[in-house]
């Protein structure tokens, strides 16, 4: 039985132990999935802005192609 009394036992225990290893980071998640919820946002709020960006860009490409059309 392993005791733990610090942070240094527990990295231990971590290092000689890879079935411990492998679970931590799906106990612990991640700083990275932390912030998932904070980056969505920033996503949600940027995407009308990108909406726009991208319905001016077909326009003018249909505007464009329908110029050069023979007629």
């Amino acid at each position: 039985m392993t005791t733990i009394n610090n942070q240094d036992d527990f990295l231990g225990a971590l290092r000689s132990n890879p079935r411990w290893r492998g679970a931590v980071p799906v106990q612990i998640p991640g700083e990275d999935l932390m912030q998932l919820a904070a980056t969505f946002d920033t996503f949600l709020e940027a995407q009308p802005t990108q909406n726009q960006r991208f319905d001016r860009f077909t326009e003018e490409h249909r505007t464009s192609h329908a110029n050069m059309a023979p007629g």
